[in-house]
């Protein structure tokens, strides 16, 4: 993923379940996600990516996913 990234566009990452397809919105401020700290910045960019196919919600870091067209 790069920083270029903007909320609502359509990524796809890999995981043990096989290619995961979501979107994501920028995190630049630490959250609580699902009973868990994200320390996320504006130095420090995280993104929360929801799964398409199940709803669940997760940070990821930029580098992690990449950009679909």
């Amino acid at each position: 993923m790069t920083k270029d990234m903007e909320k609502g566009d359509a990524v796809a990452w890999r995981s043990s379940q096989g290619t995961i397809e979501g979107t994501l919105k920028k995190l630049s401020a630490s959250v609580e996600i699902e009973g868990r700290r994200v320390a996320a910045s504006k130095d420090d960019l995280q993104y929360l990516v929801k799964n398409d196919r199940t709803g669940a919600v997760a940070a990821r870091l930029p580098d992690t996913s990449t950009k679909k067209d």
